[in-house]
């Protein structure tokens, strides 16, 4: 018998599974820019999202926009990973 009483429908099961998800991850990509030039609002974005891919390499990211980015982050209690990337500017 399926969990949610349905003997006959496997798919009403896998909706009642997906009902019991409570927790969304949201993330977004942040720490792009260089110097003075900024791609984006990433103080208001750690206000909303639970993780955070944080620009390095040559994706954008400069290494004082990646310190900074990564202290606000520690700061909201926002998970961090990577996200390098080719040379782009």
């Amino acid at each position: 018998m399926a969990h949610c009483g349905n003997r006959l429908s496997a798919y009403r099961c896998r909706i009642c599974t997906l009902s019991a998800i409570t927790t969304i991850d949201l993330s977004a990509d942040l720490g792009e820019g260089f110097g003075a030039w900024r791609a984006g609002d990433d103080a208001a974005l750690l206000e909303v999202v639970t993780s955070a891919n944080i620009a390095c390499g040559f994706d954008a990211g400069d290494p004082a926009i990646l310190r900074a980015t990564l202290r606000r982050a520690a700061e909201a209690g926002v998970a961090v990973g990577a996200h390098p990337g080719w040379p782009d500017l």
